[in-house]
């Protein structure tokens, strides 16, 4: 990371955090609140272990700030759901207080611990204005029922009307109110008080890393990415993007607030990372994630750029959804698109995706779908069967992204001109196709149903698909010897051949109940009354031996080149 990004790091504890005079604001586009009842619990956990365990310390895990231009405040970058859990913590603890002041406990000293929590945790009045200025200040959204529900400990007008995360708050702050008035109902105020002020707030450290800027920020999160981090590398870009928006004014901003919402719905938060990446290199040279927020930053850069950007997303979010879903509706305008989906769904490929944004973005429906047919050959031969790395794929992925954006390339034969480079051809495919292994996972299975349905639909002309095809996989050499087989294979062969795709075959669903341990001899009787032209031609040998299962591949190899290959 750049020097120049990273201002300070250090492991303070809560009480450095909020007892040191500096104020900490939750960007306005940044996630929700969004902890649940499993967050408060762990956390309350980790609060016992430490009250018990009085030499003990805690991590809270990782906390990224921002410094703005007024060296006491701060914007929180990454931390935010656990320094917003613990200020509702100190909360309760000064509702408690005020609590046992009311019930006539001590009610002078009590009202005045619950002062001095509140001006060291929470809020503290200004010298100047007499005006209480808050710690935190969290989003758009929790914002104003933070500050003037939970902060001034009032119950909310109708819990109803609130929104998620603000029942979620509202659910934080009932939760540890609870636990303190079960498990510290023999505390005295005084006791309560130094529980958060000499354990808890001296106790608690973080990890905290102080970044100069949204840049410093992205590659914060980038080096950082582990368990533990609560933002994403999509709520870094949205709240750039959502930033340069503002500037426009609150209308816009909702609008193009409402348009990244339905971008996320259509793609989900977990996918929304890869979806901008495969978006961007659908237009723009090669990037990898890593390196993406500074793609973006170069190419967007005014509210208008931003505004834009959103749009075209919301646009591909719909092409990208339906290439995860062979059934997606959006196929219904493209004959024989959804069999492709399906097949590269089912090689759990990705690098093909920019490849087709860019295709459905600018050819007719017609040499979109040979696209993506082409990209379901390629990434048969490429990351099924010969299972190379996927780096040159990519590049070359992008680069015909590219010629289709740049109006050099206009039909789908020229698209397969510029994949040629990472076309596995017929010699490696056919050397690799030759010694393939598949086992019989649930995703397996369906691998080599696939395949075999597919060479079964070029060898005998059946329409057959291998997703709505009836017929099990029969194992000739079966997954476990028995006397009979042990005396043809080894227990070394049998490891080496029983997952060979020569070993598989197509049967009819019922067919091969029984026959499973049975001699070869047996199991061709059943053969012989097999549909499947590939499983009749079985009974054509005489035995089942490793060579006779190596010859079998080699022959179904040579019909492989056959049926994957460009035009």
């Amino acid at each position: 990371m750049a020097a120049s990004n990273l201002l300070a790091t250090s492991t303070p504890n809560l009480k450095n955090l909020l007892g040191n005079g500096r104020s900490y604001r939750v960007p306005s586009f940044q996630r929700d609140y969004s902890w649940k009842e499993e967050h408060w619990e762990d956390l309350w956990l980790d609060l016992q272990e430490l009250t018990t365990k009085r030499s003990s310390q805690h991590y809270m895990g990782s906390l990224v700030l921002m410094q703005n231009d007024n060296p006491e405040e701060y914007t929180i970058i990454d931390g935010q759901q656990r320094i917003a859990t613990l200020s509702i913590l100190i909360l309760c603890v000064i509702a408690r207080l005020r609590e046992l002041a009311d019930s006539g406990v001590e009610p002078e000293a009590n009202r005045e611990r619950a002062a001095l929590l509140r001006g060291s945790f929470i809020g503290a009045k200004q010298p100047g204005s007499l005006v209480e200025a808050s710690k935190l200040t969290l989003n758009r959204n929790d914002g104003d029922f933070y500050q003037g529900t939970l902060v001034q400990l009032e119950k909310p007008a109708s819990e109803r009307s609130l929104g998620d995360s603000e029942k979620q708050l509202w659910g934080a702050f009932r939760y540890f109110s609870k636990r303190i008035a079960e498990e510290f109902s023999e505390y005295s105020g005084q006791k309560l008080a130094e529980w958060i002020d000499a354990l808890v707030s001296v106790r608690l450290l973080f990890i905290q890393v102080v970044v100069e800027d949204d840049m410093g920020a992205y590659t914060v999160f980038e080096t950082l990415n582990a368990r533990g981090l609560e933002l994403t590398a999509s709520d870094l870009i949205k709240n750039y993007l959502m930033s340069l928006v503002a500037k426009r004014g609150k209308g816009d901003l909702e609008h193009v607030l409402k348009r990244w919402q339905r971008v996320t719905g259509q793609i989900g938060v977990r996918r929304l990372p890869e979806f901008l990446r495969h978006y961007f290199n659908s237009l723009y040279p090669f990037v990898r994630q890593e390196r993406l927020f500074r793609r973006i930053r170069d190419e967007v850069a005014s509210a208008e750029n931003a505004m834009d950007l959103v749009r075209d997303l919301e646009r591909a979010s719909v092409c990208y959804r339906a290439l995860g879903d062979a059934e997606d509706e959006f196929w219904l305008d493209f004959p024989g698109a959804a069999e492709q989906v399906r097949a590269l769904v089912l090689f759990g490929v990705s690098q093909y995706k920019p490849l087709a944004l860019a295709a459905f973005r600018k050819l007719t429906g017609d040499e979109a779908v040979k696209v993506l047919k082409d990209c379901v050959t390629l990434s048969f031969r490429f990351n099924v069967i010969s299972r190379l790395g996927t780096h040159e794929l990519e590049k070359r992925f992008n680069e015909a992204a590219l010629g289709l954006q740049s109006g050099s390339v206009t039909k789908a034969s020229g698209v397969r001109g510029l994949l040629q480079a990472v076309y596995v051809d017929d010699d490696q495919f056919r050397a690799d196709f030759e010694v393939f292994r598949q086992s019989i996972s649930s995703k397996g299975k369906k691998i080599i149903r696939y395949i075999l349905c597919e060479l079964e639909r070029q060898n005998s002309g059946h329409d057959l698909s291998w997703s709505t095809a009836s017929a099990t996989i029969e194992h000739i050499l079966p997954d476990h010897l028995d006397d009979h087989w042990a005396t043809i294979f080894s227990e070394d062969e049998h490891d080496r051949y029983v997952e060979r795709l020569g070993n598989y075959a197509l049967l009819e669903h019922g067919k091969n109940k029984g026959i499973g341990q049975q001699p070869f001899a047996d199991k061709s009787l059943v053969f012989e009354t097999s549909q499947y032209g590939l499983t009749k031609e079985l009974t054509t040998f005489g035995e089942w031996t490793p060579a006779v299962i190596n010859d079998r591949q080699k022959k179904l190899a040579r019909l492989a080149t056959t049926v994957w290959r460009f035009p």
